[in-house]
């Protein structure tokens, strides 16, 4: 089964991603100022991929998912980072 269409999927959130064979990495810039609504958007745009793959028979391996954060000044903003079982509803 291709994952391609989950390209389209996660450009509707407005969310940059990566695809590869068997690996799909979404990821987006959050700032001070709008740092709920980005968040949301990527916890929503998780959510459809995850629910995406359940219609399609795959699934996301909890074991491999993560969340990263990358800073680049040095009082960033503080997320609170989620598990997948807080971005994905069961």
């Amino acid at each position: 089964m291709h994952i391609a269409p989950l390209a389209g999927l996660i450009r509707s959130h407005g969310v940059r991603y990566h695809q590869y064979a068997d690996d799909s990495q979404v990821y987006i810039a959050i700032s001070r100022d709008d740092a709920d609504a980005q968040l949301a958007t990527l916890e929503h745009c998780v959510s459809e991929v995850y629910e995406w793959l359940l219609h399609n028979g795959l699934a996301l391996e909890h074991s491999r998912y993560s969340v990263n954060q990358a800073r680049s000044k040095p009082d960033p903003v503080k997320l609170p980072v989620r598990t997948a079982r807080t971005f994905v509803h069961h």
